[in-house]
């Protein structure tokens, strides 16, 4: 008998040091042993315990507050049970346990003896799994549901609609921050995640209680707006955000104008999956893109055809990164003056299956995609090779080499030493090579352009300024970008016959171009009447197809090259 209570004494002495809460009662439901661990917690001293009768003593399922019948039944048919609770501390705070009962009984007998009770504290491991959870399903930065969370909720709101016996309206906003990499880019990253915040923060004010706010992924963020009376709730939705976001933005005491291009899509619950209608939506943003951004665009059907070709000259142009489809064509820039080739334009070609894509249906989906940077370096090398191969004919006469690089392609870190390595590689003079690059470039701070360009221009490459006069041209953008020479849009060229007016334009632009040292070429020359104009007002070169159109290397070298040998 005394071995037996010392053995118990141990075993309760062990109960005592452990940081799980230990309880035990009696047959009849009375506590009678509780834990250092879970006097400490329900706020109850030893002496105060050992004073308590067995009546005084509330039973186990108070400490275990949440207790339920099935549970009970569950103990008593199984003899035990396991699961996770909640229990009220003695402050009154509901703590998350994980509780362990069991039901003991009589040697040899079915008789209750006694029941315990052991309870895990797991507010860590919950905290630790909410903290994953939201983890998973939120973006780290501006706090905001992720991609994951969306899509899972476009498919419950699918669900429901389907489900649903009253009509039900719901709707996609695809919004995008227009020139977003502009911000990083002068910013610096750093300012451009609190552009981000910002943005995601007024969002947040500005849509209705119930929708559904998320950062798709970069500058996109993807508004669901459930049950909608009309489409057109969509749109005032829309405008909220478009005004929100026009508001000047405070970054670190700098002022920043910020607008966003919106894409609204009505969600059709026979859609496929949440994908299908996210993609509707984004073909909707990328009209707004296109039609000049800061502005909304409603989807319809022809969106989608345009979207879906977009879709397959990107999946083909990323198969051909490596392959034979892209060509290089050459066409020449003629001296107006006297009438001599002084120097080539190398221009981009791709010629997929049976028939020819045109530029400017792929090269802007490869500048959005950034495959314009692969696809421009082996331009340039391409052409650099030319060059080198042209210069071994006998009799050759310097040319100049104009490669036309996009804004996208300048931004690469790794650009500058690409150009110094390809005019090393082909031993091409670097004041040969000229890089062209489009006027609109410029409408994003001309002057950090011109410091990216300083390196090049330090090389001695020289740097052409294309299709002057399409982007709300502007004599600053002359006075603080390094440019060599001025290339006149082919749109001005074209009426200069018959249009006071262009004339007019492409007389000053000249003369400008004559005062400030600059080059000057007229693009798109077609006829010999405009060609003697040109003349007359002191151009100094053309292209066009009265010269020719642009020509694969082999044909370049006949018509123009053939006194040197052969292309």
């Amino acid at each position: 008998m005394y071995a037996a209570e010392s053995e118990s004494r141990r075993l309760l002495d062990i109960f005592d040091v452990t940081p799980d809460l230990t309880v035990l009662s009696d047959a009849g439901g009375a506590v009678i042993y509780l834990n250092a661990a879970a006097r400490k917690f329900f706020g109850l001293a030893q002496p105060e315990l050992d004073l308590m009768n067995s009546e005084q003593l509330v039973g186990l399922s108070k400490w275990f507050g949440r207790v339920t019948d099935e549970m009970l039944q569950m103990l008593m048919e199984q003899g035990s049970w396991a699961g996770e609770l909640e229990i009220r501390r003695h402050d009154g705070v509901l703590v998350p346990m994980l509780v362990q009962m069991a039901v003991h009984y009589r040697p040899g007998t079915q008789e209750v003896d006694c029941y315990s009770g052991m309870a895990r504290d797991v507010t860590e491991r919950k905290s630790l799994q909410e903290s994953l959870q939201l983890q998973a399903t939120h973006d780290q930065l501006t706090g905001l549901p992720n991609r994951a969370f969306l899509f899972d909720k476009i498919e419950r709101a699918m669900e429901g609609m389907k489900a649903s016996a009253a009509p039900s309206r719901s709707a996609l906003l695809f919004i995008d921050i227009d020139h977003f990499k502009k911000f990083n880019d002068t910013l610096g990253h750093a300012k451009g995640d609190l552009v981000l915040q910002q943005v995601a923060s007024r969002l947040s004010e500005v849509v209705r209680p119930g929708d559904t706010i998320a950062r798709f992924g970069g500058d996109e963020f993807i508004v669901l707006c459930e049950r909608l009376d009309a489409a057109s709730d969509a749109v005032v939705i829309a405008h909220r955000v478009d005004a929100a976001c026009r508001a000047p933005f405070e970054i670190e005491g700098s002022e920043i104008a910020v607008s966003v291009s919106i894409g609204i899509s009505e969600i059709d619950p026979s859609e496929a999956d949440p994908l299908a209608v996210i993609r509707d939506a984004d073909a909707a943003m990328y009209e707004a893109k296109a039609g000049g951004r800061g502005r909304w665009v409603i989807f319809d059907d022809k969106m989608g055809a345009r979207a879906t070709e977009r879709r397959r000259i990107e999946s083909w142009m990323r198969e051909t990164l490596h392959g034979e489809e892209f060509s290089v064509q050459y066409q020449p820039v003629v001296s107006l003056q006297t009438g001599e080739l002084i120097a080539v334009e190398a221009l981009l070609r791709w010629q997929h299956d049976e028939s020819s894509i045109a530029p400017d249906l792929f090269v802007p989906i490869a500048e959005e995609t950034g495959l314009i940077v692969p696809i421009g370096a082996w331009v340039l090398r391409t052409a650099c090779a030319q060059m080198a191969a042209w210069q071994q004919l006998p009799g050759w006469s310097a040319l100049g080499l104009s490669v036309n690089v996009s804004g996208r392609q300048l931004q690469d870190p790794g650009f500058g030493s690409l150009a110094e390595a390809a005019v090393s590689e082909f031993g091409l003079a670097p004041d040969t090579l000229s890089f062209e690059i489009t006027e609109t470039v410029l409408l994003h701070d001309a002057a950090a352009w011109g410091e990216r360009l300083e390196p090049l221009k330090e090389l001695g490459i020289q740097i052409s300024l294309d299709d002057f006069g399409t982007g709300h041209s502007s004599l600053t953008y002359l006075r603080r970008f390094p440019a060599d020479t001025v290339k006149l849009d082919q749109s001005f060229v074209s009426g200069i016959e018959t249009n006071l007016q262009d004339c007019a334009i492409v007389t000053a632009v000249i003369n400008l171009c004559t005062t400030l040292g600059l080059s000057c070429v007229a693009e798109g020359v077609e006829t010999f009447a405009q060609l003697e104009l040109l003349k007359s007002l002191g151009c100094e070169a053309g292209q066009g197809h009265l010269f020719a159109p642009s020509l694969e290397p082999s044909d370049f070298a006949k018509q123009f090259l053939g006194e040197l040998g052969p292309g």
